[in-house]
């Protein structure tokens, strides 16, 4: 039973055309059925001569109950147009071969063309329908014109019972028909008002969802250029920081760049003094901030005011709406501030000091604004002691040339009064100690520690002459004196270039000679001492080692004279 109940429903698939074609089909198939079988039973209950004689009738209602479980059999297999077709095919078919036994043309006959027409363009569509006309009046004349040759008898005498039957069959059938076809369009009226109902709340919801995500898209863009802002200012004030070395000027270009980055009513840095209990106002924007650093604002550390909270907490301080806080500490030349933020300026992990910013908005640092500042305060706080370190740096390094100045100067000299020669010349390939003073032009350039050009006061001795300094660690021991030959002659400058380098690497020579007889010097000194102590205590006797280290002393340096004199009783 369920096999049967399986086979005699209505098939389904994805193509809801389809569907409907295969349902209406299979619909015309039960009729069809149904019909064929109830009129060979009633063929049979009758009894009539006539009827069961008719043998030709009762094998069209076997063809059509032959005929429908086979195509009903094909339909399951998804062939739906093809069992259409045949459908149609088969039904034509059995009309005309009834109008031809039954005699040609009837009124009970031809009811069956209009019924095959109606089911073609149900099942497959107007061009096909127009095709059943066709063939139905080609059909119909060809049946029509037989009987008028003869080649069809008409019965002697119609018998009403068949052809009340024959039409009544044929409307129930037409009216089935019409009923499917009918309740088919209307379930596809109703789904498609359906689906369009369905697609109408589905636009409205894509509408609603696209506003959602065009408001989130804005939002988000909004914030992330926001962000961005954020981050090329910091980069920016980031550079234009650590590119300054000077204190003053840096914290004034921080404070203004942070100010006009961030669209703030008003910024300041806050720096401890030297007994970590106050904050003293160092930098701040506009009229306002040159008044208050002019008075000297100081802030107690640890103290109520948002600077002195995050100093001493290590901690920033945020109040979007600085009217609710009744401890905090503000100022009149700021009475337009409405929320505050301040941070500390942390370098290697001490605390040196307070980034403020001020906004004349409520609410007006959120998370990113206030991380954003955070990243400017560190790099701010990592340019001021890097500032700071450089110059003390630059102090003790100053302090040190000019100490190993004066000690190098003061080698000079002593080594000069060694009996060093003062200077050579080189003129006609001879190369001469100086003996006269150094002329002017030799003590200008000394003075003034530059190069200096000279013109000859007699042209016919040569032409303009060069003096060129000879430094040492920063200090000038000596000069280079340079004569063209000619007057016409003049100094260019790649000549000069490269007499300057040459008097560097002069100085840097002549350096390292000096150095290295010093050191040849101490090592012979050593030596000496190393010698002398060495003879001096071979003897344990006071007179002996008295007098051997007037032996020593006197041959290793040596001297004409030595004497060594102990002291006596007062």
């Amino acid at each position: 039973m369920d096999w049967i109940r399986r086979f005699f429903s209505s098939p389904v698939f994805e193509d809801e055309e389809k569907t409907r074609v295969a349902r209406l089909t299979d619909a015309m198939l039960n009729v069809f059925f149904g019909a064929s079988l109830a009129a060979a039973l009633f063929m049979f209950i009758t009894s009539r001569a006539t009827f069961l004689s008719d043998w030709a009738s009762l094998g069209i209602f076997g063809i059509v109950l032959i005929a429908t479980l086979l195509m009903r059999f094909v339909l399951r297999l998804g062939l739906v147009r093809t069992v259409s077709s045949l459908l149609v095919l088969v039904l034509f078919a059995i009309i005309t071969f009834a109008l031809y036994i039954f005699g040609g043309i009837s009124n009970s006959t031809t009811i069956g063309y209009i019924l095959c027409i109606v089911i073609t363009s149900l099942l497959l569509g107007g061009r096909a329908a127009l095709a059943s006309i066709f063939l139905s009046v080609v059909a119909i004349s060809v049946i029509w014109y037989a009987g008028y040759l003869g080649i069809i008898k008409s019965p002697s005498e119609e018998t009403p019972i068949f052809d009340l039957l024959a039409n009544g069959t044929v409307f129930i059938i037409s009216g089935v028909l019409l009923y499917y076809a009918v309740n088919s369009l209307a379930q596809a009226l109703e789904r498609a008002r359906r689906n369009e109902q369905a697609q109408i709340e589905a636009n409205r919801a894509l509408e609603a969802l696209k506003a959602t995500l065009e408001q989130q898209v804005t939002e988000r863009t909004r914030d992330l250029e926001r962000r961005t802002n954020y981050l090329q200012a910091a980069a920016q004030i980031g550079h234009a920081t650590t590119s300054i070395l000077n204190i003053d000027q840096l914290l004034r270009q921080a404070v203004e760049s942070i100010q006009e980055r961030f669209n703030l009513y008003h910024s300041a840095i806050f720096m401890l003094d030297a007994t970590g209990r106050w904050a003293d106002y160092r930098a701040g924007t506009d009229e306002a901030g040159r008044v208050l650093a002019e008075q000297g604002l100081r802030l107690e550390v640890g103290g109520r005011s948002m600077v002195g909270k995050c100093i001493a907490q290590n901690q920033g301080q945020i109040s979007q709406d600085v009217r609710t806080e009744t401890e905090r500490v503000g100022h009149s030349l700021l009475a337009a501030t409405r929320s505050e933020v301040a941070l500390p300026l942390v370098a290697r992990g001490r605390v040196i000091g307070a980034l403020s910013a001020q906004s004349s908005l409520v609410g007006a640092f959120d998370q990113d604004a206030v991380a954003a500042l955070q990243t400017l305060a560190d790099q701010v706080a990592t340019a001021l002691d890097n500032a700071r370190l450089l110059a003390e740096s630059q102090t003790a390094l100053e302090a040190e040339r000019l100490a190993y100045g004066e000690v190098g100067r003061a080698a000079w000299a002593n080594l000069l009064r060694t009996g060093l020669a003062q200077g050579y010349t080189y003129a006609n390939d001879q190369v001469l100690p100086i003996v006269e003073a150094a002329p002017p032009e030799t003590d200008a350039a000394l003075r003034q520690g530059q190069s200096i050009i000279t013109p000859p006061p007699d042209p016919t001795q040569g032409g303009p002459v060069l003096a060129i300094p000879i430094r040492v660690r920063g200090q000038v021991i000596g000069a280079v004196d340079l004569r063209k030959g000619s007057s016409h002659d003049q100094w260019t400058e790649q000549e000069m270039a490269l007499l300057e380098t040459l008097a560097e690497q002069l100085g840097v020579a002549l350096e390292s000679a000096r150095l290295y007889q010093d050191t040849q010097r101490r090592a012979a000194s050593e030596q000496i001492t190393g010698q002398v102590a060495a003879r001096m205590r071979e003897s344990l006797d006071v007179d002996a080692v008295l007098q051997t280290a007037i032996r020593e002393i006197g041959q290793s340096l040596n001297l004409t004279e030595v004497e060594i004199r102990l002291r006596g009783e007062a």
